[in-house]
């Protein structure tokens, strides 16, 4: 590589990383902010357009890896300012509707009553909606399964919140007896010291601040953010993504443990990109698990109920 183009990517790296770490503030700060104002939005807009040009320009001299990194955090911000407009788009104004000219004094009306509603009609909505999203939080040195969640009101599945959990093994695979608890999207924040097996959903699964963890999932999108030592058994049909994380290990979804078919190609556990590492090089802060540390099928604490937690934990964890 000539040293021009050397030159060039270095600063295109650095002025990159200044005006990513610079937007994700501002999304983060207007998505905060109840004004909501619409001029700081559109300059928002205006500036991850000008990223977007930027990048265009530095195709060039830009590996064809590291555009494909770039490419995809410009893109990222860009959901993440479609998402914004919508939610702090106005609601429509509510409108009576035109009222109907009297009738003449030859014709009569019939008199309707307004049918009866239930007191609890209105909210049956609301109510449905927060049974949708249920969480598994502040929990310390226990075995929890399925009868650990809240009941789901939806056949077709529910959000799972796992949060503040510290030297826990958290199974939610279902027993024989139990039907399948469809999760439809997990988040995951500040958990410690823990073992989470979760079964292969359709949705997303978002972490944060998750250490010392051994992690069992299937998932159509995965994102770890500020995380390390974390060992993760994925089963992912996209690139999984980490930021701002190291010492994380990934190994593919333990077949066993799902009755779908096993198909390896399409699995691309470790095709992850490092949004902390935008360079050609390996990224540093992650790697493939080795072989002879891969948890045995034997040894998955999955039969109902674990007597010994911390034990058990002391035999999974990553060591380190």
């Amino acid at each position: 590589m000539a040293d021009s183009n050397r030159t060039l990517i270095e600063q295109f790296y650095a002025k990159f990383n200044e005006s990513r770490s610079d937007l994700s503030t501002r999304l983060e700060a207007f998505k905060n902010d109840a004004a909501k104002p619409k001029d700081v939005l559109d300059q928002i807009a205006l500036d991850i357009a000008q990223l977007r040009k930027d990048l265009a320009d530095a195709t060039s001299y830009l590996p064809a890896y590291d555009q494909r990194q770039y490419e995809l955090q410009v893109k990222n911000f860009e959901q993440s300012l479609d998402q914004l407009r919508t939610a702090s788009a106005p609601k429509p104004k509510f409108a009576f509707k035109r009222k109907q000219a009297a009738p003449s004094s030859g014709q009569t009306t019939p008199s309707t009553k307004p049918p009866l509603t239930s007191p609890n009609a209105a909210s049956s909505t609301s109510t449905t909606i927060s049974n949708n999203a249920r969480s598994l939080s502040g929990h310390s040195g226990a075995y929890l399964g399925p009868t650990s969640l809240p009941a789901s009101s939806s056949a077709s599945g529910s959000e799972l919140t796992i949060s503040d959990v510290d030297n826990c093994i958290i199974n939610l695979f279902p027993t024989s007896s139990e039907g399948a608890d469809v999760i439809s999207a997990l988040h995951v924040k500040n958990v410690k010291r823990s073992v989470l097996l979760l079964p292969v959903m359709s949705g997303s699964a978002i972490l944060h601040d998750v250490q010392d963890t051994v992690l069992v999932i299937g998932c159509h999108q995965f994102r770890m953010h500020t995380s390390s030592h974390v060992d993760v058994y994925l089963s992912i049909p996209s690139n999984p993504i980490i930021e701002h994380c190291s010492n994380i290990r990934f190994a593919k979804y333990p077949t066993h443990l799902t009755t779908s078919p096993s198909n390896d190609n399409a699995n691309k556990y470790l095709s992850v990109q490092d949004f902390s590492h935008i360079r050609a090089t390996p990224s540093p802060n992650w790697q493939e698990l080795p072989g002879d540390t891969v948890i045995g099928e034997e040894r998955w604490p999955v039969a109902p109920g674990v007597d010994d937690v911390r034990t058990v934990l002391q035999s999974l964890l990553p060591k380190h």
